[in-house]
Formats: C-alpha cells, sequence, structure tokens
C-alpha cells in the first residue's frame, strides 16, 4: 500500500470529491446516499408516519389497533392487540376458549367463551350446546338479550316486575345451555351468553399465571383481597368468595361473609351445583311462568341471605364472589393501576375487543333511589350505543346496608321483582311496589358503539 499525502490533505466533510459542497438551508436534514449510488447528499427526514414507504397508508378505521410487523416481516401494519397474557386476548370476548391468567380457589386455571344463542324461543324450551369439554365449575355467566329492530337490551335470565309470564329460564349441564320461555320471545332475536368456568382435565395453567393487569382477573380466593382497582369516590375495591354450601329446603339461609364495613356492593357473582347431575344454577334464578319457584339473592352487614320455597338442596355446592368496598379503608394500600380499570362515571375504554374487534367501553351510572311502584328511567349519556356485554349494577338500603342485585328476584312475590332494561338512551327499572327504601344504585354498563 503506497502512502499518498493527498488522500489525507482534506479534513472537512464539505471538501470530499462525492459530498455537498455547502451546509446551508440543509438544516435538520440527514445524509444518506444518493439515488444513482455514486455519492452522498442532504435528504429531508419525514415526520409523518404514514408518509414512510413500509408503514400503513391512513389511519382511518384503524382505532384502538396496534402497529405491529407484517407476516412477511416487510413492513409495519395495524393490528388488533392479541396474546400479550394480560389485556389482549385473554380478555377480550372470543367465540373458542381462552384460558385466563387468573385461578379459581382450588387452583385450576378458569377459561372464558362466549357462544352465540340465537334468538329466545317461543313458548318452548331451546338447547344450544356450549362446545366446552370437561365443564366443571361455572364460575359466572354474562348474558343479554337484543332486538335488532328497536336496540332494546334485557340482561338474562329476565326478571319482570309484575306478569310471570315473560321471566325466561336458564340451566347448564355437561353439554347444553337450556333456555325456557313461557311465551314468545323470539323479538329477542340476538343473544351471546359468556361463561367463566373451570375444567375437571385442567388442573394447573397452560400458561404460566403472571400479575394480571386486569383487577377482575385476580384469583378467587376464600380470604378478602384488596384489587389494584378503585371505586368512584377514589376508595378501593375488594372481592372475597364465600363457600355459601348447600342451597336451602323452602326456607332462608344465611352464610356470614365475614366483611368487615361492608360498603358499596359492586358486583356479586353466585353459581350453584348439583354434583350429582352437573346441572347449574345461575343466582338470582327464576323458572318461567311461575311465582313460586324462584330464587332470591341478596347480603346485608353480616350475611348472605338465599331465600327458596322449595327445596333446591339438590344444588349441595354453592360459591359466591363479592366485589365491595368498606367504609373503613378510603385510600388504596396496594398501587391502583388507574385508568379504564377504575370505575368512572365518564366513559372509557376498556382495552378489551367484542367478537368482531369492535372496542369496549365501560361508565358507571349513578340511578339514585330505585323508584316506589313505577318506572323509572335514567339517561346513560352514551353516544352511539350499540352492543350490552355486561352490567354490574347492586342497590343498597344506605340505613340499614341492605343489598341487592338488579334485577332483582323475590322467591314467592312478583309484585317484590324489579326488572330492568337498557336502550340507546336510558337505563330503567320497574318496581310493582315502594322500592323507594333502597336509595343507593349505581350500574357499570359495558358495551360497544356504531
Amino acid at each position: 500500500m503506497t502512502y499518498n499525502p493527498a488522500l489525507t490533505a482534506n479534513t472537512a466533510f464539505l471538501g470530499l470529491d462525492d459530498t455537498p459542497g455547502s451546509f446551508a438551508g440543509q438544516g435538520s436534514k440527514v445524509v444518506s446516499v444518493n439515488a444513482g449510488e455514486t455519492a452522498l447528499e442532504f435528504a429531508a427526514v419525514s415526520t409523518d408516519f404514514l408518509s414512510l414507504t413500509d408503514t400503513p397508508g391512513s389511519f382511518a378505521g384503524q382505532g384502538s389497533r396496534v402497529v405491529s410487523v407484517n407476516a412477511g416481516e416487510t413492513a409495519l401494519e395495524f393490528t388488533t392487540p392479541s396474546g400479550d397474557g394480560t389485556l389482549g386476548s385473554l380478555v377480550d370476548y372470543k367465540l373458542t376458549e381462552q384460558e385466563l391468567p387468573q385461578l379459581w380457589t382450588d387452583g385450576k386455571p378458569i377459561h372464558k367463551k362466549t357462544i352465540s344463542v340465537g334468538p329466545l324461543p317461543n313458548s318452548t324450551s331451546k338447547n344450544v350446546a356450549h362446545g366446552i369439554t370437561n365443564i366443571e365449575r361455572i364460575v359466572k355467566m354474562e348474558a343479554f338479550s337484543r332486538r335488532s329492530g328497536t336496540g332494546v337490551m334485557s340482561p338474562q335470565p329476565f326478571v319482570v316486575d309484575n306478569f310471570i309470564g315473560t321471566q325466561v329460564l336458564w340451566q347448564f349441564n355437561t353439554t347444553n345451555i337450556f333456555i325456557r320461555t313461557a311465551i314468545d320471545q323470539t323479538v329477542e332475536d340476538e343473544v351471546f351468553l359468556t361463561l367463566y368456568y373451570t375444567r375437571s382435565d385442567v388442573t394447573s395453567p397452560v400458561a404460566p399465571i403472571s400479575i394480571p393487569t386486569t383487577p377482575q382477573l385476580v384469583d378467587y380466593k376464600l380470604t378478602e383481597q384488596e384489587l389494584a382497582q378503585l371505586w368512584t369516590d377514589g376508595s378501593p375495591v375488594h372481592k372475597k368468595t364465600i363457600n355459601f354450601g348447600a342451597l336451602p329446603n323452602a326456607a332462608t339461609k344465611n352464610v356470614a361473609h365475614a366483611i368487615t364495613n361492608l360498603g358499596v356492593l359492586i358486583e356479586v357473582e353466585a353459581v350453584a351445583r348439583n354434583t350429582s347431575t352437573n346441572m347449574r344454577l345461575t343466582l338470582p334464578w327464576l323458572l318461567e311462568g311461575t311465582a313460586t319457584n324462584n330464587v332470591k339473592l341478596q347480603t346485608d352487614n353480616t350475611n348472605i341471605v338465599v331465600a327458596t320455597t322449595l327445596n333446591f338442596s339438590v344444588y349441595d355446592e354453592c360459591y359466591i364472589t363479592l366485589y365491595y368496598t368498606r367504609t373503613d379503608v378510603t385510600n388504596p394500600t396496594v398501587s391502583a393501576v388507574g385508568g379504564p380499570l377504575n370505575f368512572s362515571t365518564s366513559e372509557q375504554a376498556t382495552g378489551q375487543f367484542w367478537i368482531d374487534n369492535k372496542p369496549i367501553f365501560q361508565k358507571t351510572i349513578s340511578f339514585g333511589a330505585l323508584p316506589n311502584a313505577t318506572s323509572k328511567s335514567v339517561a346513560h349519556g352514551i353516544t352511539g350505543f350499540e352492543r350490552l356485554i355486561e352490567h354490574r349494577m347492586n342497590s343498597r338500603n344506605s340505613g340499614t346496608n341492605l343489598a341487592i342485585p338488579l334485577p332483582f328476584v323475590h322467591q314467592d312475590s312478583q309484585n317484590n321483582n324489579i326488572s330492568l332494561i337498557v336502550d340507546a338512551t336510558n337505563v330503567t327499572l320497574d318496581t310493582n311496589t315502594n322500592q323507594s327504601a333502597n336509595d343507593e344504585c349505581h350500574i357499570t354498563l359495558f358495551y360497544t358503539k356504531t
């Protein structure tokens, strides 16, 4: 190799023979190889994501989606979040089974599946296969019917305050979902049911269990847990599962929940099971066409109360999970996650998606006192309200702290039932007797928008 002094004479970038001749007017640009691949030049840096050559061309229709590398590993694209083990596919609603990062009290993983039931039946029974292998214990169900013509939605099982003929029965066994009506209910032409359950053949989680970002996915325990989730007043939400035992035989049965200073009851999940036949009931429970075969569920400061007029003791296993605040705990002792996981009277995106990939929102509405033998409607204030996925609604007498889940089923008096419907504008409760002693009521809606 021969030393050439001329090659070391230029110490300035602009002095090279294949570089630009001036910095003037080139502020914020970068050095790049020219199109002819013969020299360097100054080129503008794109500050617009969509103008890049390997990015999507538009944001339109991509709300709530994320940026990811395409299957060919050649460019970026917008996709629906999934598979992150915390808030994506494991929480979204799907027509296929999912294992949640959540355990039942016996350490078995909980699964989730949404089933399209179709229309309610016309004065008859309807069986729909749930397609779940070795279903063991139903933890909870979420079900709403929708009239596609008017958009009116009703929680299922359906309760009516003064006409027993319109009630709808729901039961489950190892194969089917059983639905029965006493009159034509086919106007409720769109029904989806989501089941949360364990399986007898899955005793340990397939995927490693990590701390979930969604407080609702905290494991079920027979001891009280403070969730990383806040109620509308900023107080922390707690969760506790109670082993209630067998349902009563034409009687009222009280089981102490052992919760100190119970405040607002936010949600109740209750399922009874006949361990011999594996037939299951969600509580409160009602039988279509009769006012006396129902099962009432309520709580007070001390007990969970279940009342029946017939012998339901064949349902020899019952677990009830309560979500609640405590009057003596106003500040969280664990780190609250904030944002959409807390309860708020403002609309929030949950980070979940329905089966059609539309994002799910949540909003808590203060309903006030229950009505006095009449109908009461409160505007929910949701724009573009489309499909109701789930609701959490309880009312309480602030003087006695007696709380009831809504809609409410009385074990032997049709007049004491409380019905609930939701339409594009309002949340409506109907009572046939004076229920205004329950002077505090909140409903949290989970829904999609047009």
